[in-house]
């Protein structure tokens, strides 16, 4: 009788087992559901917040990439000269980590502009000359803060004695002169139309005095630090220790140059709010004022350095 109700007993879990099995696994299936479900919703709030905070941004922080990037640009110039002109081993070290970081600056720049649908200024180094393109973006938004305004075609000038002091705005000319150009007068309140055709506009920076220059709504007269093309070709005319003094003075002045430029983006109201554009800028300041320090201190050492001739003696 025992062994009789003992499986009668058994036979009844197991079909109580079975009959609440779907049960469990229909409850198991719908919290995995949900769960999935949370999980892509988040994901989808995630890149909308991406995509919302590139839109997080004013023309303060566009400004400061646009001229960042040809200031950049300069400073490859000068680094590049370090190995052909007979740099000490020291300079030329410091002269490959400029050159390392500042490209991918501004690469990093070049993107952030274009991911925000603004003119994207493209660079081109031959010897001493920079050649800058603009690329205008390919189409409006409602996000988009517009490109530069009126493209007209300028006839052919030459680049060759171009004073850098400032850097021109690409987007409103073809092929321009910037030798004797004034920044001091250029307009600054010129509306920004947009433009939604992909356009390239070549400029020569060869013989630029950027004093008078009106363009479009854009003031270079603000960037400082950066040499005058007789700076440049006097730097190129250098060699060894003269080369490495020269070197290290100028670009320690176009440092500083790039510091009161984070300085002045800062500044601005709304600036710094895109996190790619803070930390950028934040990262340029504290790269820049290290190298700054570093090149004061080779300076020194240069300066308390035996010269040869008084090695000699000894």
């Amino acid at each position: 009788m025992k062994c009789v109700i003992s499986k009668i007993f058994v036979v009844t879990m197991l079909l109580s087992v079975i009959a609440i099995s779907p049960v469990i696994s229909q409850h198991h299936h719908t919290t995995k559901s949900d769960a999935e479900t949370e999980k892509e919703r988040l994901e989808a709030l995630y890149w909308s917040r991406i995509e919302a905070a590139k839109m997080n941004f004013v023309q303060a922080d566009v400004d400061f990439m646009t001229h960042m990037i040809p200031h950049h640009a300069q400073a490859l110039i000068m680094s590049r000269l370090a190995p052909t002109n007979n740099a000490s081993p020291v300079v030329q070290t410091l002269a490959a980590r400029i050159i390392n970081a500042q490209q991918d600056e501004i690469v990093t720049m070049q993107r952030w502009l274009r991911d925000r649908k603004q003119p994207v200024p493209i660079i081109n180094l031959d010897g001493l000359i920079i050649t800058v393109t603009t690329e205008l973006p390919d189409n409006d938004d409602d996000h988009d803060m517009g490109s530069m305004s009126d493209m007209e075609k300028k006839p052919e000038m030459d680049h060759s004695s171009m004073n850098h002091n400032s850097s021109a705005d690409t987007s409103k000319m073809k092929s321009m002169d910037h030798s004797k150009m004034d920044h001091s007068k250029m307009k600054h309140d010129e509306p920004i139309e947009k433009k939604t055709d992909r356009t390239e506009v070549e400029m020569d920076h060869s013989n630029m005095d950027h004093s008078t220059m009106d363009h479009g709504g854009m003031d270079h007269s603000d960037m400082p630090g950066m040499l005058t093309q007789d700076e440049l070709n006097h730097l190129a005319r250098l060699t060894g220790s003269e080369f490495d003094q020269a070197f290290l003075t100028y670009m320690i002045g176009h440092h500083q140059g790039a510091i009161i430029m984070v300085n002045d983006m800062f500044a601005a109201d709304g600036s710094g709010n895109d996190e790619d554009a803070y930390r950028l800028a934040a990262d340029i300041y504290a790269e820049q004022l290290t190298e700054i320090e570093r090149m004061k201190l080779m300076l020194n050492e240069m300066a308390a350095a035996p010269m040869p001739s008084q090695q000699h003696k000894h």
